[in-house]
């Protein structure tokens, strides 16, 4: 069998880390690829939403680090928003359309890709990065890579989902936003760059039409080769002059990248 390592973080069980595998004809050929659970001991979760307890404070946000890997996060205590990535272990998917700003934290898969693991619930600035061939100086939505030893890495997958919140939007409409129909469109477009040169893109469905998704899909990310950030933005068939109307949430999980081609 492939061994497909893990890294987690000091609090992770070490054994933990080498029991993900993918199936070889070789049982002694090892896979470079590496799993990155949003697992941290500096990350508490609310008992009541499931999602992070500093999603909201100001002075958090720059504190999402996992490794070697910084996730963004901005928020505005007294506005009660934010931007970025924010862990959640949240199991909520059903339809708050009452409430949503209270019970957004979930997935519309009912968790994340690993059962009682922390998963990431996104939210781009759709207003704020309207121009789609400006990359910002500071994304809403970026991961970027600390270097050290490395001076990048090479993304090789990810999986994603629509949050509970987008998923309801898509299908039957809000205040501010039309119901998804034949002809409509919602995307992820996930950018790849190394030392500040775009190297590719890669786009992915969140609703075609009314074929909205609603389970855990894999994205391939190996053609976007070695980079230090990855940019993450939306487009949107229902937008207007203040952005994309609905919803622009996505959750992420199973990142997997590498440091070897």
């Amino acid at each position: 069998m492939k061994l497909l390592k893990s890294i987690f973080t000091t609090l992770a069980v070490a054994s933990v880390a080498t029991a993900m595998v993918s199936c070889s004809d070789n049982d002694n050929e090892y896979d470079s690829t590496i799993l990155l659970p949003f697992t941290s001991d500096k990350i508490e979760f609310n008992t009541t939403t499931g999602a992070w307890d500093n999603c909201y404070v100001e002075s958090a946000e720059n504190s999402l680090n996992y490794v070697d890997f910084h996730f963004s996060h901005s928020a505005n205590e007294a506005w009660q928003s934010w931007y970025g990535f924010c862990p959640t272990v949240s199991k909520d998917n059903a339809d708050h359309s009452d409430n949503w700003i209270a019970n957004q934290w979930g997935s519309i898969a009912g968790g994340g890709v690993f059962p009682n693991i922390p998963y990431m619930l996104c939210f781009w600035d759709s207003f704020g990065e309207m121009d789609p061939t400006d990359i910002p100086d500071n994304p809403s939505l970026c991961i970027k890579f600390n270097k050290g030893t490395y001076t990048g890495f090479y993304p090789r997958n990810i999986s994603i989902t629509n949050s509970a919140y987008g998923y309801y939007a898509l299908k039957n409409g809000t205040p501010y936003n039309r119901a998804f129909e034949d002809g409509d469109r919602f995307s992820l477009i996930i950018v790849g760059m190394m030392n500040g040169a775009v190297t590719g893109q890669v786009e992915f469905d969140l609703a075609d039409g009314r074929n909205i998704l609603k389970e855990w899909k894999n994205c391939d990310l190996s053609s976007l080769g070695k980079v230090d950030q990855l940019y993450f933005r939306m487009t949107s068939t229902d937008s207007g002059d203040w952005g994309i109307n609905n919803p622009t949430y996505f959750c992420m999980d199973n990142f997997q990248f590498s440091f070897t081609e």
